[in-house]
């Protein structure tokens, strides 16, 4: 009788686990302003986004698109600076995140292809490096 009760106990306590908390972000802003790009590269290492503000004036605080889908706040970004985003943390309007690498992934990490950064002033495109 106890083994039955550990047992149901260890069930639902590993479903609780693998239960997704969906944090929705907002939607893709495709009627605001495209201000072109600037030379700042963003790459990917070990399931992390970075950029590093190469240009000679900083970034401010606002939203970094992946792929027109998936976003993560920003801070303000100083002139040399890097700003990192874990992968898991960019979320859809729906709250999924994105597909990241790792070694528990089922399924391949998305590619990024497109990033930009969203401030007051509009949309401006970053560099995508691809690995």
């Amino acid at each position: 009788m106890n083994l039955r009760i550990i047992a149901c106990g260890l069930v639902i306590f590993a479903l609780a686990g693998c239960q997704k908390t969906l944090r929705p972000g907002p939607s893709y802003p495709s009627t605001i302003e495209r201000l072109g790009a600037v030379d700042v590269q963003v790459v990917t290492r070990r399931g992390v986004l970075e950029f590093t503000n190469t240009t000679a004036e900083p970034l401010p605080a606002g939203r970094l698109w992946v792929n027109a889908w998936f976003s993560a706040p920003t801070e303000r970004v100083e002139v040399g600076e890097t700003f990192r985003v874990p992968i898991s943390a960019l979320h859809d309007e729906h709250g999924e995140t994105m597909r990241g690498e790792g070694f528990f992934a089922t399924e391949a990490p998305e590619e990024i292809y497109l990033a930009e950064l969203q401030t007051n002033a509009g949309l401006t495109g970053l560099v995508v490096v691809r690995n």
